[in-house]
């Protein structure tokens, strides 16, 4: 319900839709009314009928789940009346590449969005994009505003242009894409080499963070607790677990200061600054920072 919070603080009335229970008691308990279902076009219907039509209907990071993305768009479109808006955001295909972020792909995701997949499958769902913007969440995501064609019949012209920049960057050549596996190949060596090389010369070296992308990213690379001693993370519900695949021991961050690790490799990568802010008195007392994505370094 974090979002849809925010919106409520202003004075709108919120649904949320959450297919998980346990998730959607957690909404509820904040006060974010939230009904449990797994959102479809069938699912729009109901909701509408019983709700009336939303000015906006929001996905974040959500249509990169599901596996009928057009069917869930078609969803969004029967949600909103005449003047409102549906707002997509998902990570975007051509960060993905450009950077190596290989660690965002985990099973969760069936599908890594260029602009070019998007708006055909806005197309497809009768709705045109009006506002495309980057986001920095994620390594690099797209939110897409778009309107029924019944009341925007074209798609926005700025739309068009990132288009032709997307043609530029060769998202649809093959040959770009198995760059990026060759990529991602030698980015796991560097990584290996670097993690492996500090702990042969005696280092000791912690993760900062459990997030699904540094668990990918652990497991492809084959790290086990001999290559990092532990994680720490600020979330309870994971302290005191193990990572999955690797077992590294997930503790509470106040044990970077309390066993002063020489290395902090930092797997949510893509809020490394706040992290290191945060860490402030680690960094004080001679503890150095690695990021491993796009390529692995040691923060000066």
């Amino acid at each position: 319900g974090s979002l849809l919070k925010a919106f409520q603080n202003l004075g709108c009335p919120v649904l949320g839709v959450e297919p998980a229970g346990n998730v959607a008691a957690l909404a509820r308990k904040a006060g974010v009314p939230t009904d449990v279902m797994f959102f479809d076009a069938r699912a729009a219907e109901s909701l509408r009928q019983r709700h009336g039509p939303a000015r906006v209907c929001c996905a974040n990071n959500v249509l990169a789940h599901v596996d009928d993305p057009v069917g869930f768009l078609k969803g969004m479109k029967t949600l909103v009346s005449p003047d409102g808006y549906v707002v997509v955001e998902a990570p975007q295909l051509w960060h993905l590449v450009e950077n190596l972020e290989y660690d965002t792909i985990y099973h969760e995701h069936l599908s890594y969005f260029s602009l070019t997949a998007l708006q055909k499958m806005f197309q497809a769902a009768g709705l045109s994009l009006t506002h495309v913007h980057e986001q920095a969440v994620h390594g690099g995501s797209l939110r897409c505003m778009a309107r029924p064609v019944e009341v925007v019949s074209q798609d926005a012209a700025s739309v068009h242009t990132r288009l032709a920049a997307e043609a530029r960057q060769g998202l649809a050549d093959l040959e770009r894409l198995k760059s990026f596996a060759m990529g991602c190949e030698d980015n796991r060596r560097q990584l290996l080499e670097l993690i492996r090389g500090l702990r042969r010369d005696g280092a000791s070296i912690a993760a900062y963070g459990a997030p699904a992308k540094g668990n990918t990213l652990l497991n492809y690379c084959g790290m086990t607790p001999d290559d990092i001693a532990f994680a720490v993370d600020r979330n309870p519900l994971k302290q005191g677990r193990l990572l999955p695949g690797s077992h590294i021991p997930v503790l509470a961050p106040e044990e970077i200061l309390h066993r002063q690790p020489d290395y902090v490799i930092i797997l949510p990568w893509n809020i490394a600054d706040e992290i290191v802010a945060q860490q402030a008195e680690y960094r004080r007392r001679g503890g150095r920072f690695v990021v491993p994505i796009p390529r692995p370094r040691i923060l000066a």
